[in-house]
């Protein structure tokens, strides 16, 4: 599926992903790898030692990449996976297994309509934010009343590209790129973590961002 708009509606936004994920869900890990950059390095930098019993939530949490990571970094954690496709949950529910932290699963959208009745020492959002269109900033207020005293959000997505090819590409995935996401996390939290980085020498941008509630 691929079109020239961004989607403008939060129904159509759920919807585009499912159908798209049904496409991709069997081949994003085997192709991801090449361009979703600094998911490993914002595991590594969270601010919790490995031993603690954190809650943790992952936005979008799509093939189960990051919630591996995250149990294998902190085995006494609880897992809470979020994500609006089914054929994606799948994926995660397959490479899960055998992992030995309480990990829960929800298929559904993350938000103040369907809002998650519990507080989360780390909400994390990777390449998530950026295909939540336009409810991004709903979702960024849902985090901040999700984390517990101390929490942080942590967040890698797409910044910005001076290449006009590859933004119409990525707008037609979804994807709404421009500094958007970066410029709002630093006045909706408070930085302990705040970077970006040029991606192919420059051919885009990403950023990787740690912050707590003012």
């Amino acid at each position: 599926m691929f079109g020239s708009n961004i989607t403008t509606t939060a129904d159509a936004q759920q919807r585009y992903i499912k159908h798209y994920y049904r496409l991709h869900a069997q081949l994003y890990d085997f192709t991801r790898w090449a361009f979703l950059f600094g998911r490993n390095s914002l595991i590594k930098a969270l601010p919790f030692a490995s031993g603690q019993p954190l809650d943790i939530l992952e936005v979008g949490c799509g093939t189960g990449f990051n919630l591996k990571r995250l149990a294998l970094r902190y085995p006494n954690a609880t897992l809470t996976g979020v994500d609006v496709s089914e054929d994606m949950l799948a994926q995660t529910t397959r490479k899960l297994a055998g992992i030995g932290n309480k990990i829960y699963l929800m298929e559904q959208p993350y938000g103040k309509e369907k809002p998650i009745n519990k507080k989360f020492d780390v909400i994390l959002f990777s390449y998530s934010l950026s295909m939540i269109n336009p409810q991004w900033k709903e979702v960024l207020e849902q985090a901040a009343n999700n984390l517990k005293e101390g929490g942080v959000v942590a967040i890698v997505d797409f910044h910005n590209t001076r290449v006009p090819i590859l933004w119409r590409w990525l707008r037609g995935h979804n994807v709404r790129i421009g500094g958007h996401l970066y410029n709002a996390l630093q006045t909706t939290f408070t930085p302990l973590k705040s970077e970006i980085h040029k991606a192919y020498n420059g051919l885009w941008e990403y950023f990787l961002f740690i912050g707590k509630c003012k």
